[in-house]
């Protein structure tokens, strides 16, 4: 018996076994560290078939995100979500609302899966991040109770609702996490942007503290790796540093300890409340593959979280490359961020244009869920 090229069944077998073992030693090597894994545009085919199931046990993921993106291109292509949307369609529901109940429902059988890892580890692990619709955060004046309703609806306490950190939406992310809603707060691409990110949600649960509620909210500040590389790629016609993106992603980390080892922290932290985690967003393109199996390996660092696609894992897993851990305390990241400034590199401008460019594209990507949602229904409807 042979595969496709003429090799034998023999070799074909030799192959999978030593990306597996490839695999699961970089994973061995993430929780040596510290770091948890998350995974990363799953398709409703893996979710409901048991091969998500089997990553949880062999790969301990303990984590994902749901991805209108993927939702979207199944709608196109294939019959899967069928007999949910003629349901919906039978009880009225249309439009965003079914585009909204379809990724709802992904993200709840999610949830259920990795509900054990949540049990496990008390909450710190075991969550399945719910992609809010950019539509819905139109109003930033009516953003808070939009996130509260569509935290109820979720029917977990596994469910994180990510929503972009954009200035505007802070003050309705700090409402949110005094109302005990988790969040993944996503979109984090600077030090400030993330420092932002991190102080709305200490605000948060010290209201909690103060009215005498859990201080125990779930909470993610994201940062996507790859965004940030294609733009530095770009202002530098092509020729991305690694070492920048290194320091910057160092600078956060420092800025996440100094916010750690505060005496506004302690002080939350001796009344029960959690550090809000940092989740590296190492979703990758083949525009940026090459740049970012560089760069993933100095993304590790303990009680932090690296999301990532399984063809991204296999890639890096596949690269033999060793992991380093990052410098507590930045090690030279001013230094290398100093000469890029000295050299015309504006990081605030530039991380302050991308956050909104990214904000922007998940406008496109939702729009784009419900055309197809829009072109499944009618086609369900004319049968």
């Amino acid at each position: 018996m042979t595969q496709n090229g003429g090799g034998s069944f023999c070799d074909f077998f030799d192959e999978c076994v030593d990306k597996r073992g490839h695999i699961l030693n970089a994973l061995i090597r993430l929780q040596d560290f510290g770091q948890s894994l998350w995974i990363e545009h799953v398709t409703r085919e893996r979710l409901r078939s048991g091969l998500f199931r089997k990553k949880i046990e062999e790969w301990r993921v303990t984590g994902l995100t749901i991805d209108t993106a993927a939702c979207e291109l199944l709608l196109r292509t294939a019959q899967a979500y069928d007999p949910i949307i003629i349901r919906k369609l039978d009880e009225g529901t249309y439009g965003g609302a079914l585009a909204l109940d379809l990724v709802l429902d992904e993200t709840r059988f999610a949830a259920d899966l990795l509900r054990p890892a949540f049990e496990r580890t008390d909450g710190m692990d075991g969550w399945a991040a719910l992609p809010m619709s950019p539509l819905l955060v139109a109003d930033p004046g009516n953003l808070t109770t939009t996130i509260k309703e569509l935290h109820t609806r979720t029917q977990r306490s596994n469910i994180l609702i990510s929503i972009p950190g954009l200035p505007e939406y802070m003050k309705a992310i700090e409402e949110a996490f005094f109302a005990g809603v988790p969040l993944n707060v996503t979109l984090l691409f600077s030090r400030e942007q993330y420092l932002e990110a991190a102080r709305a949600y200490l605000r948060g649960v010290e209201r909690r503290i103060a009215a005498g509620l859990d201080p125990v909210v779930g909470s993610f500040a994201s940062i996507p790796v790859a965004p940030l590389i294609s733009a530095l790629c770009a202002k530098l016609q092509g020729k991305c540093p690694i070492e920048l993106v290194r320091a910057i992603a160092r600078r956060i980390y420092t800025a996440s300890l100094d916010l750690k080892n505060s005496r506004r922290w302690e002080h939350a932290n001796n009344a029960g409340t959690r550090p809000q985690r940092l989740l590296w967003d190492n979703t990758t393109s083949c525009k940026t593959s090459g740049l970012f199996t560089s760069t993933i390996r100095y993304l590790v660092a303990p009680l932090t979280v690296a999301a990532m696609t399984e063809n991204t894992l296999e890639t890096f897993a596949a690269s033999d490359d060793t992991f380093v851990s990052m410098p507590a305390y930045g090690d030279d990241c001013e230094e290398v961020i100093g000469r890029y400034s000295e050299a015309g590199i504006d990081l605030e401008t530039l991380t302050a244009r991308l956050q909104k460019n990214e904000a922007e594209t998940l406008i496109t990507l939702w729009i784009e869920l419900l055309d197809a949602v829009a072109r499944r229904s009618a086609e369900l409807t004319t049968k």
